[in-house]
């Protein structure tokens, strides 16, 4: 993901970068692929001729940057570490040391998603009243 430099800038300095919706929310980009497939699928049943598919998730990532790129002008994305919404500053979406020493990422920021979290890590609801509450 460094050759198109997401992914720079975000997460903690003491952990590993949180993932971006970039990949978990968008299938690794996998719409180029599925895209290409398609094409080529249509190709294939006119003209009984097979095709190549060339998709590649640096592609598909930097198709996807934009989006950050306009909540960096309109002000919701800042460049400072760990202080936007997506890259490790809540606690629904971070990643968090295992007791192996490995890490695993969480990124519960759906309602169905957050109320698993609230589940599974037997916190107390009231205290974690919701992912938008104001509270992270």
């Amino acid at each position: 993901m460094n050759i198109t430099r997401v992914g720079v800038d975000i997460g903690r300095e003491d952990t590993p970068d949180p993932p971006l919706n970039l990949m978990d929310d968008y299938a690794g980009c996998s719409h180029f692929l599925v895209m290409g497939m398609l094409a080529a699928l249509l190709k294939a049943k006119t003209s009984g001729v097979g095709q190549m598919i060339d998709a590649a998730i640096t592609d598909g990532s930097a198709s996807l940057m934009p989006m950050l790129y306009s909540m960096d002008k309109l002000g919701a994305w800042g460049p400072k570490r760990a202080s936007n919404l997506l890259d490790g500053t809540t606690h629904f979406y971070d990643v968090y040391e295992i007791l192996d020493g490995d890490f695993v990422s969480i990124g519960s920021n759906e309602p169905q998603f957050y109320a698993l979290l609230i589940e599974k890590r037997e916190l107390d609801p009231a205290a974690f009243a919701g992912p938008m509450s104001g509270r992270c």
